[in-house]
């Protein structure tokens, strides 16, 4: 019941007590290999004037526990969360069409 829910953008309701709620985090779907050190992270993080350090990356099994005012970049296949949203990092470093729409709203978020 819980993928189909998901499947749907619905969420699993936590109690309070059991989020996450420290830290920035950048959400990615298991299985992909997603690094802070990552030369395109390194430069979204530069532009939103956020150090690599205060972030982690989550996979989408935790996602769920972390407080939506803290996602800052949610890359999995299906976006829900966060100040920026993309597809995946792997498919985005292949897509100018999915750059673009991703400088975009860093761009937003400047203004």
């Amino acid at each position: 019941m819980n993928s189909y829910l998901h499947a749907m953008g619905i969420t699993q309701w936590q109690p309070k007590s059991e989020q996450i709620s420290d830290g920035l985090w950048l959400l990615a779907d298991s299985g992909n290999d997603v690094s802070l050190e990552h030369p395109l992270v390194q430069e979204v993080l530069k532009l939103l004037q956020v150090d690599s350090r205060d972030c982690q990356i989550a996979s989408s099994e935790t996602a769920d526990k972390i407080a939506p005012s803290q996602v800052l970049w949610d890359m999995r296949a299906q976006p829900q969360t966060g100040r920026l949203r993309s597809q995946p990092l792997p498919m985005l470093c292949q897509s100018a069409p999915a750059k673009r729409e991703l400088w975009q709203q860093i761009w937003q978020q400047q203004q």
